[in-house]
């Protein structure tokens, strides 16, 4: 399995929290039809500074050039943050 997470850096603040939404996406290089596309919405803090996909999509699917995920020994991510 392939998974995916994204840390809010630099808590410190044992006071400090903010809810976040997220798109993740792992691009098809091929076809954008075939993203694969997950949502976040988390409240990120001093013991949860993490959030994600410990199983984002099967490590095999993502690293078989004709799936398109990969291209030239690279798999493309886009994160949206609001």
């Amino acid at each position: 399995m392939f998974g995916v997470f994204l840390k809010c850096l630099s808590v410190e603040n044992p006071e400090w929290s903010d809810e976040v939404s997220a798109e993740i996406c792992i691009v098809n290089q091929m076809t954008e039809k075939k993203d694969k596309i997950k949502t976040i919405n988390h409240r990120y803090h001093k013991k949860e500074s993490d959030w994600g996909y410990t199983s984002f999509m099967d490590w095999e699917s993502l690293i078989s050039a004709e799936n398109g995920y990969i291209s030239e020994g690279m798999v493309k991510i886009k994160v949206r943050v609001w």
